[in-house]
């Protein structure tokens, strides 16, 4: 954190300007394709608010919209899939950059063009992709796709130095460095992307990009004033949609997805790139940890991340500290104040299976419930029982052997499982327990260890 100090100090608004003030924070900077987030953000809200499907064809929104198929299918480009880059279309918008094209010219151009592969098949990053999505849902809201980011989702996430409009923002830029073909550098210029802002052409402070990357952590909220999608909808749209080829990575919707394999935790990422900035964002919403990260020249030699330094700041620094820090800090499942009614020995029916046990059982230290089952002779698991919902419904954890079971496991096994145990009709002892949907019967209240 010092050397982030230090580096803000050192920096300066305008590096062409020696009497420049202190680049801040709250200086605007140039996100270029974090951009599309906002724009996906934007798709899913309209989604919620029941203005849009994200199985619907484009060209339900631009019917115009039409592309060369390789293969044939009936099956039109959704989307979702613009929004995954899954369409398999361009990358580019088919458009001289020199030239200011009119959506009638680019969806004309495009209609002579061919999808790079059929949709869904792997995927194909689309500058083309993400434009078309914030200009073919921008026709359900009654204005344009700027002024639908600028209405409804930056005010509720209390991003005030953020926009498209260079003219408003203009005062409070950070100036970018670019380097000229003959080595020669030079302040960049404003880029005004036209149509194709959806895919990179917001504008945002620092203190900005923080109150985004808050939002991100928010899984539990109802839309609101300062929540402009359910939270529900937050794990949704930050959910991988399809693995890249090696399988070590994945696209989202439009975030991308490394796994860090020094910390076992994948982080969820956008990179931005413009001319005189490098921009990056890195989350990692199950421990409520994001680093938004700037650089005001287009030219890193020293990043052999590419990440603008975002991934090593979270591997080897930010991450391990934060999880030394949680450790000691995690609390403890307590034991309900009627435990020993849930403790003993209960079995199935033999009748039923050949075998089925489940043993309820008090931890060593005394402090929580453990229990150990085995069904139909596959071998004991051990898990804690630990959230408890109401009087008689807990929540089971593997913890037997962890480090020995795969994520598979855990995902596909009894990780993660509600049991329900039913009381007796004075309520103050258990006669059985219902486990992964089986029904364990009391056979022994004998608890060694009480």
């Amino acid at each position: 954190m010092r050397l982030v100090n230090v580096l803000v100090m050192l920096a300066i608004v305008n590096p062409f300007d020696k009497s420049s003030s202190t680049l801040s924070p709250s200086n605007v900077v140039k996100i270029a394709s974090i951009t599309k987030t906002f724009t996906s953000l934007m798709t899913y809200q309209l989604r919620d608010n029941g203005k849009v499907s994200l199985d619907d064809p484009v060209s339900k929104y631009l019917p115009l919209f039409s592309v060369k198929e390789t293969e044939p299918t009936s099956r039109p480009i959704t989307l979702h899939q613009l929004a995954s880059h899954t369409s398999g279309l361009p990358r580019e918008v088919p458009c001289d950059w020199f030239l200011s094209c009119t959506e009638d010219q680019i969806l004309r151009n495009l209609s002579t063009m061919y999808v790079i592969h059929p949709p869904n098949t792997r995927p194909h990053y689309s500058n083309l992709g993400i434009a078309l999505l914030g200009r073919a849902t921008e026709k359900v809201t009654g204005g344009t796709y700027e002024n639908y980011v600028e209405t409804n989702i930056l005010p509720a996430l209390g991003m005030k130095m953020s926009g498209y409009n260079y003219t408003i923002l203009g005062n409070y830029m950070a100036v970018g460095v670019t380097e000229l073909a003959n080595g020669t550098t030079v302040p960049a210029p404003p880029e005004t992307l036209g149509w194709e802002a959806p895919a990179g052409g917001l504008l945002a402070s620092a203190d900005d990009m923080a109150k985004y990357i808050s939002f991100t952590f928010r899984f539990a909220e109802k839309p609101g004033p300062s929540q402009p999608i359910d939270g529900h909808t937050v794990l949704e749209w930050l959910s991988p949609a399809i693995l890249t080829r090696d399988g070590l990575a994945a696209f989202g919707n439009p975030w991308e997805y490394s796994y860090d394999q020094n910390n076992t935790i994948y982080i969820r990422s956008k990179a931005g790139e413009l001319t005189g900035f490098r921009s990056q964002v890195a989350i990692v919403p199950e421990i409520k940890l994001g680093i938004f990260i700037s650089v005001t020249t287009d030219s890193l030699p020293n990043d052999p991340s590419s990440t603008a330094y975002t991934f090593p700041a979270m591997s080897s620094i930010l991450i391990p500290a934060l999880f030394d820090a949680l450790e000691p800090l995690q609390p403890q499942n307590p034991l309900p104040p009627n435990w020993k009614a849930f403790i003993g020995l209960y079995k199935l029916s033999a009748t039923v299976f050949n075998s089925g046990e489940f043993q309820v059982y008090l931890a060593k230290d005394s402090s929580y419930l453990m229990a150990s089952y085995v069904f139909e002779n596959e071998g004991f698991s051990h898990v804690n029982i630990t959230k408890q919902i109401d009087p008689t419904t807990f929540l089971i954890n593997l913890v037997d052997g962890l480090e020995d079971l795969s994520c598979r496991w855990l995902d596909d096994g009894e990780d993660q499982e509600f049991i329900y145990f039913r009381m007796n009709s004075v309520g103050d002892s258990a006669d059985a327990v219902v486990v992964m949907g089986q029904v364990y019967s009391s056979v022994s209240k004998d608890c060694p260890d009480c």
